[in-house]
């Protein structure tokens, strides 16, 4: 796993784990910046409550994904 996820989003971490991460069929995004945001904000059902960071773009962070994963493949 992206050491980036376990580090500023908290995945796994029970209420510390960022809020806003979402996952879905390309993995993970940072929903913070974007329309859903509110709608996260409202979701008082969930166990993720975290706010770890500023919030990323979702190419962003992608990009990070992808450069970790390809860091830990060599």
């Amino acid at each position: 796993m992206n050491q980036y996820l376990r580090d500023v989003c908290k995945i796994g971490q029970g209420r510390e784990c960022c809020r806003y991460l979402t996952a879905g069929p390309d993995g993970f995004c940072c929903e913070k910046l974007s329309s859903m945001k509110s709608h996260l904000d409202h979701a008082t059902h969930m166990t993720a409550r975290g706010d770890n960071c500023d919030g990323l773009v979702e190419v962003e962070y992608r990009i990070k994904l992808r450069g970790e994963e390809n860091e830990q493949s060599h």
